[in-house]
C-alpha cells in the first residue's frame, strides 16, 4: 500500500497518520510547494514545478495543477510502481488537489494498481470559485479513480457549534477523513475469523468509477452493538443514512473483543442489511484480544455514478 498526500491539505493528513501504525505502507507527498514538503515526513517528496511557474505554483489554477502533473506524468507513475492499492489523500478546491489528483489516478491506475481516493470539499463559506474547482475535480477524479470517499467540510456542522474554532473544525474534517484511511488499511491487513480478502475490496470499487461512503465507528459496553448502529445511522459521512439507502455494494467490517457475540454481529448486519436493502453485501469480523467490551465497525458503501450505457465492457468470463 502506498499512501499519498497532494496539496497542502493532503500533506497536513498524511503528517497526521500514525506511521507506526501504518508499518508497511509507502509515504508520498506531492505538491507544487516547496516549503510544505521539505516539512513533510514522508520517505518520498515528488516536488512539481516548472520555470513558467516561477516557484509561484499553481496559484490557485487547477488547470496550472494538471498541467504540471501531466508534464512529470512518468514521474508519478513511477511514485505509485510496485503499489497493489494506492490510496490518494487531499483537500479539492485548489490548483494542487483538484488539478494533480485526477492526473495521479491515472497514472496509479496504469501500473495496475487500485486507486482509492479520499478528498474533502471546501466550506461554502470559502466562496463559489473553490467549490466549483472542487467539484469539477471530483468528478474528473472519479473518472480516473477505482472509487472515491469524497467528505464535504460543510457536513462537519452537524459536529460543531457555535464557539468551535477554524482550526478546531479543519481538524474535525481532518480527523474523519483520517478515519477513512485507518478503516481501510485495517481491512486490508488485519487477519479476521471472516476474512475479507483484497480481491473483495477490487470488486466492490474496481472499474465501478463509483462514489464511495464511508464509516468507521466504536462503542463499548454490554449494548455495543446497538450503539454502534445508531452511530453509523447518524455518522456525518454518511449523510445519517441516506448513503446507504442509495448504495448498490457494501463492504461491512467488525472487530471485538474475545467477548464478542454472534447476537453483536447479527444486530449489525441486520441493520445494516435493512438499509442497503438494494445492495450487494461484503462481511468479515476480526478478535483483537486488546479490545475486550468494545466493538468497531468499518462500512464502505459504493454508489455507481455510471449508467448501463457508461460501464466499461466486460468479458463473458468476469
Amino acid at each position: 500500500v502506498k499512501i499519498v498526500g497532494v496539496g497542502g491539505a493532503g500533506i497536513m493528513l498524511l503528517d497526521a497518520l500514525n506511521v507506526a501504525e501504518f508499518a508497511g505502507a509507502g509515504f508520498v507527498a506531492i505538491n507544487t510547494d516547496a516549503a510544505s514538503l521539505s516539512a513533510s515526513s514522508a520517505a518520498v517528496k515528488i516536488h512539481l514545478e516548472t520555470k513558467l511557474l516561477r516557484v509561484l505554483g499553481t496559484g490557485g489554477d487547477p488547470e496550472r495543477g494538471r498541467a504540471l502533473a501531466e508534464e512529470q506524468f512518468a514521474t508519478l507513475k513511477a511514485a505509485c510502481d510496485g503499489a497493489d492499492v494506492v490510496l490518494i489523500i487531499s483537500g479539492l478546491g485548489g490548483g494542487a488537489g483538484s488539478g494533480i489528483c485526477p492526473v495521479l489516478a491515472r497514472a496509479a491506475k496504469e501500473t495496475g494498481a487500485l486507486v482509492l481516493a479520499f478528498v474533502t470539499l471546501p466550506f461554502v463559506c470559502e466562496g463559489n470559485r473553490r467549490q466549483q474547482q472542487a467539484r469539477q475535480g471530483l468528478e474528473q477524479l472519479k473518472s480516473a479513480a477505482d472509487g472515491v470517499i469524497c467528505l464535504p467540510n460543510q457536513k462537519t456542522f452537524k459536529l460543531i457549534d457555535d464557539n468551535t474554532s477554524v482550526l478546531d473544525a479543519f481538524r474535525i474534517t481532518g480527523g474523519l477523513l483520517i478515519e477513512g484511511v485507518r478503516g481501510v488499511w485495517r481491512l486490508l491487513t488485519r487477519p479476521g475469523l471472516i476474512q475479507i480478502h483484497f480481491d473483495d475490496l477490487c470488486a466492490l470499487v474496481r472499474d465501478r468509477h463509483s462514489e464511495s461512503a464511508f464509516a468507521f465507528v466504536e462503542a463499548s459496553g454490554p449494548a455495543r452493538s446497538r450503539e454502534a448502529v445508531e452511530k453509523l445511522l447518524a455518522h456525518p459521512l454518511l449523510d445519517e443514512g441516506r448513503d446507504l439507502a442509495e448504495a448498490d455494494a457494501g463492504l461491512v467490517s467488525l472487530m471485538g473483543g474475545k467477548d464478542l457475540t454472534m447476537a453483536d454481529v447479527n444486530r449489525v448486519m441486520e441493520q445494516v442489511g435493512r438499509c442497503c436493502e438494494r445492495a450487494q453485501i461484503i462481511m468479515g469480523a476480526a478478535v483483537d484480544p486488546e479490545m475486550k467490551g468494545r466493538l468497531s465497525v468499518t462500512l464502505i458503501a459504493a454508489r455507481n455514478t455510471l449508467t448501463n450505457a457508461e460501464m466499461p465492457a466486460t468479458s463473458p468470463g468476469n
